[in-house]
C-alpha cells in the first residue's frame, strides 16, 4: 500500500479562459508549504417516517470546494498569487520590469490548480478556484510566507496527473530583513511586526445545478487591513510638517497661566497695630488661630491690596486671551481655547451634564464634565487618524471618542480642566459670607472699654 509523502507532492497552477474549465496546457509548478484545498459534499440524513427503526441511507447535499496554499514570498512564483488577487498587473520597463496591482478590478482571473501526490497515485484538480484573501506577516527574523485562501468550484479526482509536464520555475525567496513597512511612499521608523491582508470579498453563486457546484464566486468589496506593532521613539514627521516645525521654534507660543496661592485663615488683632509696621500684627506677619505667626513670602505682599481679610491671593491673569497647544501624548497635541468662565458656565449647563443622576458615580461625573469643556474649548488636533491613517479634523464625536482613551483623558484633566477647579476654590477665599464663622472675618471683636450695667428687671 502506498503511502504519500510531503517531499513528492506537487503543485500545478494555470490560468483558466473559460471559468470552471481547467486548460490542457501551460501549468507551473508552485512552491508551497502546505495546503488545505479539499471539497466536503455533507451527508443529510433521511426525515422518513415509517421505515422501521434502523435509518435510512442519507442524501448527498451541495458541494463547498475551498482552502488555503502557504507559498513562500518569492521573486517569481509569488506574482501568480498576486495576479489572482488583484487582477492582471501593469507591467513597465526592460530590465528590471516593474509590475503595478491596482485593487479594485471588476472581474477577477480564475485558476485551475492540481494537487499531485503520485505514490497512491492521487492527482485532484480544482477547477475555478478565485482568491478570496491574501495575507502575509512580517517580523524581523524567520521565513516569510503568505496565505492564500481561495474557493473552488468544484473537485475532480483521477489516478493521472492532468497537468500534464508542468513548467518548474526558479526558488529564489525574499527574507524579512529584505523588506520595509512604508507609508505614502515614506518608511515607519521602529516597526516591530507587521500583519496584512487583502480580501475580495467574494460572494458564493450558488445556483440549482444537476452537479451540485457553484456557478462562480463573484467579487464583493475590497478590504486591506492589517495590524502594525511599532516601539516608542522619536515622533517620524511627515514632509509637510517640516514648515511648521522650524517655525515652531522661533515663534513664542501664548500661554494662558493662572495661579492661585491660597493661605489657612487668620484673624489679625485690633487696633493701633495695623498702623505701625514695628507693632506686632503688621499685615507682614499673620498668626493662625491657635498657632504661632508666620512670615508670608516677601514677593506676595509687595502690593497691600493682595492682603485682605486676612486672606492672601495671587492670580496671575492671562490678558492676551489666546488658545494654545496642549500636548497629551507623544505625537497628539490639541489647540484649546482660553479656559474662561463663560466657557466653564457653558460647560455646566451641558444637556449631557442636565442627564446624570445624583446616583452617577464621580468617575461618570468627571468624564462627563471634561467632555462637555472639551467639545467647547478643543479648536484643532494634530495626531489624530482614523483606522486607514487619515487625518480627520475635530468634531464632537470624535472629541468624545478620543477622551474615551484613558491616558489622553488623564492628561486632558491635569493639564486643562484642572485650571478650571481652581478657579472655582478661588471663590470660597474671595468672596466671603457677610456673616457667620467665614474664613474672611476681618478682625475679633473689639474689647469693652466697662462692664455694661444689668437690664432692669420689670
Amino acid at each position: 500500500m502506498a503511502r504519500a509523502h510531503g517531499a513528492r507532492a506537487q503543485i500545478a497552477l494555470a490560468f483558466e479562459t473559460v471559468y470552471g474549465t481547467p486548460p490542457a496546457s501551460g501549468y507551473r509548478l508552485m512552491p508551497f508549504a502546505r495546503t488545505t484545498l479539499g471539497a466536503e459534499q455533507p451527508l443529510l440524513n433521511s426525515e422518513l417516517l415509517g421505515y422501521g427503526r434502523d435509518p435510512l441511507a442519507p442524501i448527498k447535499d451541495a458541494i463547498t470546494a475551498d482552502g488555503e496554499v502557504v507559498v513562500p514570498i518569492d521573486v517569481e512564483a509569488f506574482g501568480f498569487w498576486l495576479k489572482a488577487a488583484f487582477g492582471a498587473p501593469t507591467t513597465t520597463g526592460t530590465t528590471p520590469k516593474t509590475h503595478t496591482f491596482q485593487s479594485g478590478n471588476w472581474t477577477l482571473p480564475s485558476m485551475a490548480i492540481e494537487v499531485a501526490m503520485p505514490e497512491v497515485p492521487r492527482f485532484a484538480m480544482y477547477a475555478g478556484c478565485v482568491m478570496d484573501q491574501l495575507n502575509w506577516q512580517m517580523n524581523r527574523s524567520g521565513l516569510l510566507t503568505a496565505t492564500a485562501r481561495l474557493i473552488a468550484q468544484g473537485e475532480a479526482i483521477a489516478a493521472t496527473m492532468a497537468a500534464g509536464t508542468p513548467t518548474a520555475l526558479g526558488l529564489q525567496r525574499f527574507g524579512h530583513f529584505n523588506g520595509v513597512v512604508k507609508r505614502n511612499g515614506t518608511a515607519l521608523g521602529n516597526v516591530v511586526s507587521a500583519e496584512i491582508t487583502y480580501a475580495n470579498g467574494l460572494d458564493r453563486i450558488e445556483t440549482i445545478r444537476n452537479d451540485g457546484k457553484i456557478e462562480g464566486a463573484d467579487p464583493g468589496m475590497a478590504a486591506l487591513t492589517g495590524r502594525i506593532e511599532v516601539r516608542f521613539a522619536e515622533r517620524p514627521r511627515h514632509p509637510s510638517h517640516r514648515r511648521h516645525a522650524l517655525r515652531a521654534r522661533v515663534r513664542l507660543q501664548p500661554r494662558c497661566e493662572r495661579q492661585l496661592h491660597l493661605h489657612s485663615p487668620c484673624r489679625l488683632p485690633a487696633g493701633p497695630a495695623d498702623r505701625d509696621p514695628r507693632a506686632p500684627g503688621y499685615p507682614g506677619q499673620f498668626r493662625l488661630a491657635g498657632g504661632q505667626s508666620h512670615q508670608p513670602r516677601p514677593h506676595v505682599h509687595r502690593r497691600p491690596r493682595q492682603h485682605r481679610h486676612g486672606i492672601l491671593i495671587m492670580i496671575r491673569l492671562n490678558l492676551s486671551n489666546r488658545p494654545e497647544w496642549l500636548d497629551l501624548l507623544p505625537g497628539l497635541r490639541v489647540l484649546v481655547a482660553p479656559l474662561t468662565t463663560a466657557l466653564m458656565v457653558s460647560a455646566r449647563a451641558d444637556p449631557l451634564i442636565d442627564d446624570l443622576s445624583e446616583t452617577s458615580s464621580q468617575e461618570d461625573m468627571a468624564l462627563a464634565m471634561a467632555k462637555a469643556v472639551a467639545r467647547r474649548a478643543v479648536l484643532e488636533w494634530e495626531g489624530v487618524g482614523d483606522d486607514d491613517g487619515n487625518l480627520v479634523p475635530v468634531s464632537p464625536a470624535g472629541i468624545d471618542a478620543l477622551l474615551d482613551i484613558w491616558p489622553v483623558f488623564e492628561a486632558f484633566q491635569a493639564q486643562y480642566v484642572a485650571r478650571g477647579l481652581m478657579l472655582d476654590l478661588e471663590k470660597n477665599a474671595s468672596a466671603p459670607l457677610p456673616t457667620g464663622p467665614s474664613a474672611g472675618a476681618t478682625a475679633t471683636a473689639r474689647p469693652a472699654q466697662a462692664p455694661a450695667p444689668t437690664a432692669p428687671q420689670d
